[in-house]
């Protein structure tokens, strides 16, 4: 049992991705699961022991975790675990009693979609070197659309801009770095535009059968606390969704964007608007992005995300 990481920049799609993937038999589209990389701070390349107990804190500690609606037994795992010396073999000890849970043992593949993984891969491809990388990119406009409304992330377009090309330089440089076996490239408007030959194309370089099954998108329990983030997963990809852009955001902000990143859009095939003539922004028009941006994450989104998290928190805890 080996890790497929779906990674990119937020809102690219890798949730989308996660859950058709993880329509197959063989496979299990896991929730978010930061808290791995507390792990991997903890023991990659340590000299300490495996600490079965402090790892299993370390994990039950993590709000992320705390949102899994997964209630495993310490005893079990510790028992099954006995021997245990390196951290990816607990974590895949783990992620079978998850999927086990879900009534899905003797999976082949799990599916993280965490998107900040892709800011690790070189590191994960060392804890798992049987791990595979998807990199799915999305068009910038469509990524700054969908991001700005969130109780989280960047609220502005420079901001949104800055971030998607971050988050692309890792995954290029991973796709180079680590080279076609481990990273293979997907782009969101095709899997919404021609599914079932990206997600024939994704089996076939995993070397798992096609399962028409995954063309529906229901593989994934997703977590309460995701249901409003996330309320277009677990349904057949729209291909209207690719390019909502064009009416959710300002000639303007459409704009300001194509100036910012216009050759990368150029480099990976996306048409523009107003290309390399774009006008960025003014100095006003900075500040004034500057200044609304701190406002809203320091008392709009911080209040929302705050209450978002407790509630789902408290949720879980009913759930026990």
């Amino acid at each position: 049992m080996e890790p497929v990481y779906v990674v990119g920049c937020d809102r690219s799609g890798t949730t989308l991705l996660g859950a058709m993937l993880g329509g197959h038999s063989r496979t299990l589209c896991i929730p978010e699961a930061q808290f791995f990389h507390e792990l991997v701070r903890l023991y990659y390349k340590s000299e300490n022991p495996l600490d079965l107990a402090e790892v299993i804190k370390t994990i039950k500690a993590h709000w992320r975790f705390k949102i899994w609606e997964f209630d495993f037994s310490e005893d079990e795992i510790i028992n099954e675990c006995d021997g245990v010396r390196e951290l990816n073999d607990f974590i895949r000890v783990f992620i079978n009693h998850y999927a086990s849970s879900l009534g899905k043992p003797g999976i082949t593949y799990w599916i993280d979609h965490t998107p900040s993984n892709v800011r690790y891969a070189y590191t994960l491809s060392q804890v798992f070197p049987e791990s595979r990388f998807i990199h799915i990119v999305r068009d910038v406009r469509g990524v700054a659309a969908s991001v700005m409304p969130l109780p989280w992330g960047p609220n502005d377009v420079l901001e949104a801009s800055k971030i998607w090309k971050e988050q692309l330089a890792y995954g290029l440089v991973s796709e180079m770095t680590l080279g076609p076996e481990k990273v293979i490239r997907v782009k969101f408007e095709n899997l919404l535009e021609k599914p079932l030959e990206v997600i024939e194309k994704l089996c076939s370089w995993l070397r798992i059968d096609f399962d028409p099954a995954m063309l529906d998108g229901l593989g994934y329990r997703m977590p309460r606390f995701n249901h409003n983030s996330h309320r277009l997963v677990s349904q057949k990809p729209d291909t209207r969704r690719a390019y909502a852009w064009q009416t959710s955001l300002s000639g303007r902000e459409i704009e300001i964007i194509e100036a910012e990143t216009c050759d990368l859009l150029m480099l990976l095939g996306y048409e523009q608007q107003y290309g390399f003539p774009a006008r960025s922004r003014t100095t006003g028009e900075k500040y004034s992005m500057i200044m609304k941006s701190f406002l809203t994450k320091t008392f709009v989104n911080k209040i929302k995300f705050s209450f978002h998290r407790k509630r789902a928190i408290k949720r879980q805890a009913i759930v026990k």
